[in-house]
């Protein structure tokens, strides 16, 4: 099997590649808050575009978490 190709970097003398991993912050909500963010959830209809994206922001919220 060939090896692929590799690019080709001007020569810039020392070349240094810095990578940083910025993970977003995971706010806490107390017991009490998240109760009534779920009764409030329940109130809304079957189907609802924010009961969406909750869920969706709650599968962000734990990449957030695995990224710390």
């Amino acid at each position: 099997m060939r090896e692929p190709a590799k690019p080709e970097f001007p020569d810039l003398g020392l070349l240094y590649l810095i990578v940083v991993t910025v993970c977003p912050p995971v706010f806490e909500y107390s017991r009490e808050f998240q109760a009534r963010a779920a009764d409030e959830l329940d109130m809304l209809p079957e189907g609802s575009a924010i009961a969406k994206m909750l869920s969706d922001y709650s599968v962000m919220r734990e990449q957030a978490r695995a990224c710390h």
